[in-house]
């Protein structure tokens, strides 16, 4: 098949000093839960809101919130 895109985010100069990343797409394909070690939510900033998955090799996964599949893995993630 066709090889994933991991990395959908960039740097947003934000008013504090905490890095804020924001996604310009996401990924369509889902991603199997045994690669993903945690998730995020985007900054207030960005303009698309996004769960961000942090994958077990350190990849930053930008994906559509309202996908069952993503709401399927931060169930089983727990709280971030």
């Amino acid at each position: 098949g066709a090889p994933l895109v991991l990395l959908f985010t960039k740097p947003v100069i934000p008013m504090d000093p905490v890095p804020t990343f924001c996604c310009f797409s996401f990924t369509k394909r889902p991603i199997p839960l045994n690669l993903l070690k945690s998730f995020e939510y985007t900054s207030g900033r960005c303009n698309l809101a996004a769960v961000v998955f942090l994958t077990k090799r350190g990849h930053k996964i930008c994906t559509d919130p309202s996908e069952a599949w993503v709401q399927d893995r931060i169930r089983a993630l727990g709280p971030s």
